[in-house]
């Protein structure tokens, strides 16, 4: 499912006592970027629902280092803004 940060952040203020500070920090702040990816895992058994790393943005650095790679010149619409 895609969704903006903001919408993520509304979700997982749900369950923000299961958050780490540093993804706590994330929510209060209203830092989660819009192309970061956050997992959410819900245990059937269990009924709890965890996350992985909150706006994750490991996925666009590597396809920015995969169009560098390949020299890709990037478009005024491919350009993104991310954490190094």
């Amino acid at each position: 499912m895609e969704s903006s940060g903001y919408v993520i952040a509304a979700y997982l203020s749900k369950y923000d006592h299961n958050l780490s500070k540093t993804d706590k920090s994330l929510l209060t702040n209203g830092l989660i970027p819009n192309s970061g990816v956050t997992k959410v895992y819900y245990n059937v058994k269990t009924g709890k629902v965890t996350f992985g790393k909150v706006g994750d943005l490991s996925y666009v650095q590597k396809g920015a280092k995969y169009l560098q790679s390949h020299k890709v010149k990037e478009s005024a619409s491919m350009k993104v803004d991310y954490e190094k």
